[in-house]
């Protein structure tokens, strides 16, 4: 039985949508073909009205040309995660999508609770986690709202798995790792990504997962004097050292949007002794980037200057405009978007029509 996404897999769902798409929407990446937008999942715990229009959307972005879902929990809740696993047992029920053909992301790192959030959540952080030996009281950041321990990583990745009811995920990133490294410091924050990564090379050798990565919200953007800088050339060290030269450290994902262009212009990765962008970086380590927050929480839906929307002609609305631009970005195999309903899906899928934009009409705009 097969238990991840894979290239044939991938290949195949492509070869369904050849002649409705264009051929630049899917990409070949660490051997699996990715579509260029990417489904992401950002839902509040007890909205039942909107988790049930969430499964729709995603059922219908599986359906027109999105194979690739990013099941990002909150800081709270694992809501999304179960809400993805519905929709993708009611598609493999009717056999309108197989296993192997969809990349399934998740991340573990911020506490979460079961339900909705708790009264006393330092009370309930303290006898569910600490107590019960899930993790030290040192090993949190923020508070202790953030916990990347090996204990930890495993209970939330096996949570994953049977919220998702999926026998493996194809991608699993530690969520925000700066916050360990601004609060504890360098030398410790590598102890713990180092035992981090051992975790998820133990859950690919056990066959629960493929690949691994790093997904942050401020760490690969801000300067290397920061202390919430992430070195990419550094974890891919790590990474070495965690699973040696075959490890599964694949994948980066980073905010990358007409409001958040750090990662495609800031020289703040060093490859080499070479200064370098992230995405640089990325293309020269073999590590394949992710761009997140792509309408910048749903901001450039509305607000896009006239000139830049200008530079996609292509583009009816502002959303296409700003998926547009980040889709095309070198290096990015997928811009995740939220969808939240039916009209989303077909809006924002509507760029999978079309080529993705050169680097020339991209660096022009950048210079404006």
């Amino acid at each position: 039985m097969v238990r991840h996404a894979t290239t044939d897999g991938t290949a195949q769902y492509r070869a369904r949508f050849l002649e409705r798409l264009h051929p630049s929407h899917f990409g070949l990446r660490n051997g699996l073909w990715f579509s260029s937008v990417g489904a992401g999942v950002h839902l509040k715990d007890g909205d039942a009205a909107a988790a049930e229009g969430c499964r729709e959307a995603l059922a219908a972005a599986v359906a027109s040309g999105c194979n690739h879902i990013d099941a990002a929990n909150t800081h709270r809740s694992d809501l999304n995660e179960r809400v993805v696993g519905q929709m993708l047992a009611a598609a493999f029920a009717r056999g309108s999508v197989a296993r192997n053909e969809v990349i399934v992301a998740a991340r573990g790192g911020y506490v979460l609770f079961s339900d909705s959030y708790p009264e006393e959540a330092a009370a309930y952080v303290s006898t569910r986690l600490i107590d019960a030996g899930i993790a030290a009281a040192d090993e949190f950041a923020r508070g202790w709202h953030h916990c990347i321990s090996a204990r930890h990583l495993r209970m939330q990745f096996r949570r994953c798995l049977t919220n998702l009811g999926l026998g493996a995920v194809d991608i699993y990133y530690v969520h925000d790792p700066e916050a360990q490294r601004a609060e504890r410091g360098p030398e410790i924050f590598e102890r713990r990504m180092l035992a981090a990564f051992a975790e998820l090379e133990s859950q690919i050798r056990a066959e629960r997962l493929a690949s691994y990565g790093v997904a942050s919200r401020d760490g690969f953007r801000v300067t290397p004097v920061d202390s919430s800088h992430l070195s990419l050339a550094r974890l891919v060290e790590l990474a070495r050292e965690a699973g040696g030269d075959g490890h599964h450290f694949r994948y980066v994902q980073a905010p990358l949007s007409l409001a958040e262009r750090e990662t495609m212009v800031h020289m703040n990765q060093v490859v080499d002794g070479r200064r370098m962008t992230l995405v640089e970086a990325a293309q020269e380590l073999g590590i394949v980037v992710i761009g997140g927050a792509t309408l910048w929480r749903g901001q450039l839906a509305l607000h896009v200057p006239e000139r830049v929307q200008a530079a996609f002609p292509e583009a009816q609305t502002k959303a296409q405009a700003a998926i547009q631009f980040s889709r095309s970005a070198p290096g990015v195999a997928s811009a995740l978007v939220g969808m939240s309903s039916r009209e989303h899906v077909a809006e924002n899928l509507a760029v999978a029509r079309w080529p993705r934009a050169t680097i020339a009409r991209l660096a022009a705009l950048l210079r404006q």
